[in-house]
């Protein structure tokens, strides 16, 4: 929704497309013929991670859609699958997570994976999830 002298401008049309690269395009049409279009990368990660991985996703974009297709491939990220388990998650990440990254980089900590000890991150998640 838009606001153009003081009115609501609705969207009458919302498309969005799968990007080869995978992200969205996401395009609103509204109401005056305005039309917005912009890329969206879709959060894929469990709500227990979102502290390192909105900042992943943010700063390293290509490294995340990477990372999130190689688990989705693995099936691990199914939330609503019986045999789903955030332990699950954490080994899969371990073996497959890019160990430059820096996540904790928005927060002024500039230590990559490697540096900080992922084996460490998952202990402290799994005793506090």
């Amino acid at each position: 929704m838009r606001f153009k002298d003081g009115e609501k401008i609705h969207v009458t049309k919302e498309t969005r497309i799968d990007l080869p690269d995978g992200r969205q395009q996401i395009t609103f049409e509204y109401a005056d013929g305005f039309v917005y279009t912009f890329k969206h990368v879709k959060y894929w990660h469990p709500y227990e991670l979102k502290y390192p991985f909105r900042d992943m996703k943010a700063q390293n974009w290509k490294s995340y859609v990477k990372l999130g297709q190689k688990l989705k491939a693995l099936g691990v990220l199914d939330f609503e699958a019986e045999d789903y388990s955030l332990e699950r998650v954490m080994d899969a990440l371990e073996k497959h997570m890019p160990m430059n990254i820096r996540p904790f980089a928005y927060q002024g900590d500039k230590r990559t994976w490697k540096q900080i000890g992922f084996k460490n991150f998952k202990k402290e998640v799994l005793n506090n999830g």
